[in-house]
C-alpha cells in the first residue's frame, strides 16, 4: 500500500550493528522482508526463532537486473522501524520453483 513500505537503509544503528558484529567482510546488505512495517517485525521475529531460513525471488526480477545474493554474502536483518536485529549469511543458493523453498 502506498505510504506503507519499509525502507531497509543503512543508518548510523545499522553501521554500529554492523561494527559492533566484528565480521570482517568488505560488504553486506541490509534487508527487510515485506512492504509494511507489521510484517517485517513478524518476518524478523521468524528468523530470530530460526523458523525462517530460507527467502525467494521472483526469476523476472533477476532477469530485470536486480541484485540476487552471493554465496558467503551477509545480510542485516532490520525490522519494521528499520532496526537492526540480526545478521545471516548465505550458505545456499538454489534455482527451483517457488514451492521447493
Amino acid at each position: 500500500l502506498p505510504g506503507e513500505g519499509v525502507n531497509a537503509a543503512r543508518t548510523p544503528e545499522v553501521e554500529a550493528f554492523w561494527a559492533a558484529s566484528g565480521i570482517a567482510a568488505p560488504r553486506y546488505d541490509v534487508v527487510a522482508f515485506g512492504t509494511t512495517p507489521g510484517f517485517a517485525d513478524w518476518a524478523a521475529g521468524e528468523v530470530l526463532a530460526g523458523r525462517k531460513r530460507a527467502t525467494a525471488m521472483l526469476e523476472r526480477d533477476v532477469m530485470s537486473g536486480a541484485e540476487t545474493p552471493h554465496i558467503g554474502g551477509h545480510v542485516v536483518i532490520v525490522d519494521g522501524s528499520n532496526r537492526p536485529v540480526c545478521i545471516t549469511r548465505t550458505v545456499e543458493l538454489r534455482l527451483g520453483p517457488l514451492v521447493s523453498v
